[in-house]
């Protein structure tokens, strides 16, 4: 697979950088450059909206700052889930005084480091609710929806609770509709080549090219 970049280095910072050059009218970077943010906050007094994720799965989830959607990104290596700290920065960036809503797509790396930088984010006194985000049916079977993965699905909670914390509606009533709209999604994926990773320059999984994998995680799981 061919690949267009400079360095396996600097990859994510040069994406970055390419991004909010483009789309400069909608994102910007934050304090820490690996935090994206809306060029314009949304007014004081609504809920922030954060994601933290691993890079290589644009447009998600920096894709989706911008009003109406997203209030900040924290962006990590390429599938790795973002540090504590890091998600505690976009949090901070988009708190507008009414609480932070961090939503958590469901895989271990992004759970720990999520639910660190919520305690963080309160031993600073910043209220914030976190929301675990899950919608694969391959990865666990019907009673047991809490132990899936989050994959594509999570994409309906970005946009329909983003739209409402725009209204100006609470912390709890925003987690609640975000509860409601997870148990309501169900994604399931189907991967008919693997992803080469331009860390290690090796495929991510193996595919004979005469079959489709039903099931197949974000991450080549």
């Amino acid at each position: 697979m061919k690949k267009l970049f400079n360095g396996p280095d600097t990859i994510v910072e040069d994406m970055l950088d390419g991004y909010v050059a483009s789309y400069s009218d909608y994102v910007a970077r934050g304090e820490h450059p690996r935090v994206v943010v809306r060029a314009a906050p949304k007014a004081a007094g609504k809920v922030g909206i954060v994601i933290g994720n691993g890079c290589g799965h644009e447009p998600i989830a920096m894709g989706w700052v911008g009003e109406g959607m997203l209030d900040a990104n924290a962006v990590g290596d390429i599938f790795a889930a973002p540090p504590a700290d890091l998600i505690l920065d976009a949090i901070r960036a988009a708190d507008r005084g009414a609480g932070v809503l961090l939503l958590i797509s469901k895989h271990a790396g992004d759970v720990i480091n999520g639910e660190m930088a919520v305690e963080l984010a309160r031993m600073e006194g910043l209220e914030v609710e976190p929301l675990l985000m899950y919608d694969d049916i391959s990865s666990a079977p019907k009673g047991k929806e809490a132990d899936r993965r989050g994959a594509a699905g999570t994409t309906f909670i970005y946009k329909i609770v983003g739209a409402k914390a725009e209204e100006g509606v609470s912390l709890a009533e925003l987690k609640t509709l975000g509860e409601y709209v997870r148990d309501n999604t169900r994604t399931l994926a189907a991967a008919v080549a693997p992803g080469i990773s331009p860390i290690t320059g090796k495929a991510m999984f193996h595919l004979p090219e005469d079959e489709v994998y039903l099931g197949m995680g974000v991450h080549g799981e």
